[in-house]
């Protein structure tokens, strides 16, 4: 099973702060709340990704615990 992590971040070009998914050295995604949505970004440099499914909600699930509570 492939382990993600999560990093809290404030970057510059946001006003919020964002959730950065790692999968090891590799960001894959970021969680953001942009007005009133939450926002999910998937940074891919080809055209394909796959993602362990489970692992991956179950990663996103905490993100958005881990940034709105």
């Amino acid at each position: 099973m492939k382990k993600y992590s999560i990093e809290i971040t404030s970057p510059y070009d946001k006003e919020n702060l964002v959730a950065e998914i790692w999968d090891k050295d590799t960001m894959i995604a970021e969680l953001s709340q942009e007005a009133k949505e939450i926002i999910l970004t998937i940074y891919t440099k080809t055209p394909n990704i796959a993602l362990e499914y489970e692992e991956f909600l179950s990663t996103i699930q905490k993100a958005k615990l881990d940034l709105f509570g």
